[in-house]
């Protein structure tokens, strides 16, 4: 099939880069986002890999359908990009909420995986936390995606590298400020929800967890939580990175996960 770059399908605002016929690798962003997140890796990664990266739903140029999202459906607009790609497996790298996703791909549909990348996620929501959600859910209901900047900007970068970084720090606030509030609920109220830990110990393909070391919004004990329950995972921490890992240790970040896609794609 030959396809535009960039193009929408169902709704959903997917890019292309990298070579026809390479293996295929898809990115999954953070919540209030979009995929633009993944810059700094594609131009790394392409040179090697099919690079499918989509805005979320609700996320950059993707519609924001209307009623509750949860993490089967979420998985299955991969599989139906996928379809339509006629992509019948792919590599599949998730951050945060992104990861989020990956572990529900990875339960509903093993099959079509060659590879999975947990990043700075977590597996499970728990009560204690639950009201911090609906803090965020009421608060951009009421004065939109304004009142998300300052906390997640807080959450995501380490107080050095917002210092140093100001550059970068408005270009993910941007992003934050663009977000689709509909779809921020949304998916927000999908995460309150969260619950596949206990699950993992099912997953079944070539998994690569990667922790930020200073990640206050997916603590390490998390990310170690994750790799211990699934079989054979492979752990990786990243020194110096909140829980953007991806951005503030962008050279890292793509040489650690590409360096694992490459051993399992390119064998």
């Amino acid at each position: 099939m030959s396809l535009a770059n960039e193009f929408t399908h169902n709704g959903t605002h997917v890019r292309i880069d990298g070579p026809a016929g390479a293996p295929v690798v898809v990115l999954a962003h953070a919540l209030a986002t979009d995929l633009s997140f993944w810059d700094l890796q594609v131009a790394v990664w392409s040179r090697f890999f099919r690079v499918v990266r989509y805005d979320l739903r609700g996320h950059g140029q993707s519609k924001a359908p209307e009623g509750v999202y949860g993490f089967d459906q979420m998985a299955d607009d991969v599989t139906g990009l996928l379809d339509f790609l006629k992509a019948d497996k792919a590599a599949f790298v998730g951050l945060s909420l992104g990861g989020m996703i990956g572990q529900a791909l990875a339960l509903r549909a093993p099959q079509r995986l060659t590879a999975l990348v947990l990043a700075e996620t977590n597996a499970r929501t728990p009560d204690a936390l639950k009201g911090m959600w609906q803090q965020r859910i009421a608060g951009a209901t009421a004065g939109g995606m304004e009142t998300q900047i300052e906390g997640s900007l807080a959450r995501w970068f380490t107080p050095d590298y917002r210092l140093k970084s100001p550059l970068t720090v408005e270009w993910i606030t941007g992003l934050i400020r663009q977000t689709q509030t509909a779809g921020f609920v949304a998916c927000c109220r999908a995460i309150e929800n969260l619950d596949f830990l206990d699950r993992l110990t099912a997953v079944s393909v070539p998994t690569l967890v990667v922790a930020g070391a200073d990640d206050q919004a997916a603590p390490l004990a998390n990310l170690q939580g994750i790799a211990a329950r699934i079989p054979g995972s492979t752990f990786v921490k990243i020194a110096g990175a909140a829980h953007l890992g991806n951005i503030e240790q962008a050279s890292v970040f793509s040489e650690d996960v590409g360096g694992f896609l490459k051993a399992q794609l390119l064998r």
